[in-house]
């Protein structure tokens, strides 16, 4: 029977409540952040991946305190690719069970061009019962028009930063594990950041 349903958004150690003796573990890495502008000239940048997740549920649990370490989502910066999300991972009886974060966006370019979102998260570590891939952030497309910029990547608890029109900075994803959205630009602006990918989460479920 399902004792308790924990959510670890942040901190460094979890103790399992009394009596537990098996847990369903998520894991969420945290989501890439949007793709920046530089200054003066009509760009779009894409959107970042979100993070990787995986299932593992673990018999045999103690009432002691495991590590875990929950993913930071990427940061948008201006005139550069999105920063990658961090990797979102907990220790169980010494084995290491981690999901990773979603690549930035891209910086946006002249041309025209089609600017491929950042890819998401992809790299596991330990035997999970159930991995799925992070979404990949929209593109961007720049032209001299300076059409929308790419969305971020939505991911099984978040929403990507959506898309923006010409002249704005990216808006940060929502929610757990997404990637941020990109930036846009004018031939008159100043450089633009891509929007925060948002952060992982590790949800448990004691039995």
């Amino acid at each position: 029977n399902l004792i308790n349903t924990v959510y670890l958004r942040s901190g460094t150690s979890y103790t399992p409540t009394l009596g537990t003796n098996r847990i369903r573990i998520e894991l969420l890495g945290g989501g890439g952040g949007g793709g920046g502008t530089p200054a003066n000239t009509a760009r779009c940048a894409s959107g970042g991946g979100a993070g990787a997740y995986g299932i593992v549920t673990l018999s045999n649990i103690s009432n002691i305190s495991y590590t875990y370490s929950i993913g930071a989502g990427g940061t948008g910066t201006a005139n550069t690719i999105g920063g990658t999300g961090s990797t979102t991972s907990i220790i169980v009886n010494s084995q290491t069970y981690s999901a990773s974060g979603g690549l930035g966006g891209n910086i946006g370019v002249n041309s025209p061009v089609i600017l491929l979102g950042g890819f998401g998260g992809s790299t596991y570590v330990g035997t999970l019962d159930f991995q799925r891939n992070g979404n990949n952030g929209d593109f961007g497309c720049s032209t001299s028009g300076a059409q929308g910029s790419g969305s971020g990547g939505n991911s099984q608890y978040g929403t990507g930063g959506q898309s923006r029109n010409v002249n704005n900075i990216g808006n940060n994803a929502t929610g757990f594990g997404a990637g941020g959205g990109g930036a846009t630009n004018t031939n008159i602006a100043a450089a633009r950041a891509g929007g925060t990918g948002s952060p992982g989460i590790i949800i448990i479920q004691e039995f």
